[in-house]
């Protein structure tokens, strides 16, 4: 699954933008604008009188953020029908050009990447949602479902990394796969302990594509946008376990140290399971 990144996706919107505009005004035909929008993840609903949007949730992860946002959209926009669909995501219909524009765009900022929603597109990638603690599965297979790969540019200039398109010159695939272990709910916020398995390693791999998740590191300023660049801060990203093979001996290896301190104290049950 190649990742897309927020800020270039949003580049493309204007296009969308201008193309439902001209077909609402007549100026394109209902076929023509269904093969442009269907890849944007919306479609002319039935009469061309309105549009449909398609919320695209990945593993069928419907975050409590998400949900949020969604809910405030419906009430936002008046939105009368919405629906989950077999794809494992959420539709809203009824939509005026600028509602559907509006929406698709206040998405990124959570995370909801409409992009692959319709058309020739993979849509969705999807899983049980009882994965990992439904009775009689054979393993879980949602950390399969959410793996990420996205691929990563380094500025020399700044030190920081960023997603782009797979096309760009010196961009580089990273990869790696999270499972979720608990959540708390804290004064700045929910918090998620996550455990991460490294495919690949770039610079900065895992605070980058945690960031164009939606789901920054706790302490992480150069990727977390929303914490304060003042005062002192460690970031909760430990690596508690290494493992591989010995070059000199060629026998495996294996050391682990748990993560201590804030904010992994609050998940102290947790990682005594470990």
């Amino acid at each position: 699954m190649i990742g897309i990144a927020p800020q270039e996706w949003k580049t493309d919107l204007p296009e969308f933008c201008e193309k439902t505009r001209d077909f609402y005004a007549g100026k394109m035909d209902k076929g023509s604008y269904k093969g442009f929008s269907g890849r944007y993840g919306s479609y002319a609903q039935k009469g061309g009188a309105a549009s449909m949007l398609r919320l695209r949730m990945p593993g069928g992860r419907l975050t409590k953020e998400k949900l949020k946002f969604i809910a405030e959209m419906v009430e936002q926009y008046h939105v009368d029908k919405a629906h989950f669909t077999t794809c494992q995501a959420v539709q809203l219909h009824d939509l005026d050009k600028d509602s559907v524009c509006d929406i698709m765009e206040k998405a990124v900022d959570v995370g909801i990447i409409t992009k692959g929603g319709g058309g020739d597109f993979p849509r969705n990638v999807m899983c049980s949602p009882l994965s990992g603690v439904e009775i009689g599965e054979y393993f879980d297979v949602l950390p399969y479902a959410e793996a990420v790969s996205d691929y990563l540019l380094k500025n020399a200039r700044t030190n920081l990394s960023e997603v782009v398109s797979k096309e760009r010159k010196g961009a580089k695939r990273a990869a790696l796969r999270y499972r979720r272990l608990a959540e708390r709910e804290t004064e700045q916020g929910v918090l998620t302990l996550a455990e991460i398995e490294l495919e690949t390693g770039r610079h900065h791999q895992i605070r980058v594509q945690t960031s164009h998740a939606g789901v920054p590191i706790w302490g992480d300023k150069k990727y977390n946008k929303g914490l304060p660049k003042r005062g002192k801060t460690e970031i909760a990203l430990w690596s508690y376990r290494l493992e591989g093979i010995h070059p000199d001996t060629k026998q495996p290896f294996s050391f682990t140290a748990k993560p201590e301190g804030e904010p992994f104290s609050l998940f102290s049950e947790e990682l005594t399971e470990l």
